[in-house]
């Protein structure tokens, strides 16, 4: 039996202005995490099987089951139940991907690791999409809008070494650039956990829905661009308050610093997906990190231990 091993990794993901709005094609500007996923495959060509294991960040695995070719391209083996979910997306991505493909992926097993927690938000999915698009030879942003209904900048920090500059141009079309971040006062900066797992999918389902008004978005962007260009505190903190009331007038909701971090002292900024997993917080002094603490906050990463920023 013919068999080959490879293995493939993808990082992770941090979007950090113009949430949701990407999606109507303002740019936003994302960072890769060091952290992402790793894919180990074990090809058998001549089998029409895949045993699947992924791992979690501990080791321990919360997926297991096989997978089946069919002349549509896979589904998961009979009676997986209990795994059927998570092996429906898995073919799923194997499908899109042997259709971009235009030839069958090989059998055989494949093993993936995730290096952080799947409730961080980093992109356990994203780095799923990019980890098959490698293996299968695919473009991994035409994987994404196969799949999923995102703007797909994630699909593109999963292989960047850096920040990008990410413009979604058409409902399966974007462009983007390196960008530097080197100027950003990366010393006052801190993710904190917000506990909260989102459902990207789901979210963006209901920003759909809102359809916001043209000048909400140019403040949106214009607020944006001001948070990239941000080299001091002074000016980090102005532009993330202004970016945070802008996009909350744009969702209707109310920012998060004035919701959960209402009595902190300084600037608190969604990522991603408002409400959920983590936000970037100023600490200017080491009572900073206390408040958080005592306020049940305990997973607060220094920024730039976490992500690549070239």
């Amino acid at each position: 039996m013919a068999s080959a091993s490879r293995s493939f990794f993808a990082r992770g993901k941090l979007l950090l202005t113009s949430e949701y709005v990407v999606l109507d094609g303002t740019p936003a500007v994302a960072v890769p995490t060091y952290k992402g996923q790793r894919l180990e495959i074990n090809e058998a060509v001549d089998r029409s099987v895949l045993a699947w294991t992924a791992r979690a960040h501990d080791g321990s695995i919360w997926l297991e089951g096989s997978l089946e070719r069919i002349p549509e391209g896979w589904r998961p083996s009979a009676a997986q139940e209990s795994s059927a979910s998570g092996l429906e997306a898995v073919s799923a991505v194997l499908t899109a991907a042997e259709h971009l493909r235009g030839t069958p992926l090989p059998g055989g097993s494949v093993e993936t690791f995730l290096e952080f927690p799947n409730d961080y938000g980093w992109g356990s999915s994203s780095t799923l999409i990019s980890l098959v698009a490698q293996w299968a030879e695919v473009d991994a942003l035409a994987l994404h809008f196969a799949t999923q209904n995102g703007s797909g900048y994630d699909a593109v920090c999963a292989l960047a070494s850096g920040p990008i500059r990410y413009t979604r141009t058409g409902p399966a079309s974007a462009q983007w650039v390196p960008v530097s971040l080197a100027h950003w006062p990366h010393n006052t900066l801190y993710l904190v956990h917000l506990g909260e797992k989102q459902r990207s999918a789901q979210d963006v389902v209901r920003y759909r829905n809102i359809a916001p008004n043209p000048l909400l978005l140019k403040a949106v962007g214009e607020a944006a661009e001001l948070l990239f260009r941000a080299s001091s505190p002074q000016e980090w903190s102005e532009a993330a308050r202004m970016h945070e009331e802008a996009m909350g007038k744009v969702l209707g909701r109310t920012p998060v610093a004035e919701t959960r971090f209402a009595n902190y002292p300084h600037a608190v900024k969604s990522l991603g997906a408002w409400g959920g997993d983590f936000v970037l917080a100023q600490v200017l002094e080491a009572s900073d990190l206390q408040w958080f603490k005592e306020r049940g906050f305990l997973t607060v990463l220094p920024w730039s231990d976490c992500v690549v920023l070239g």
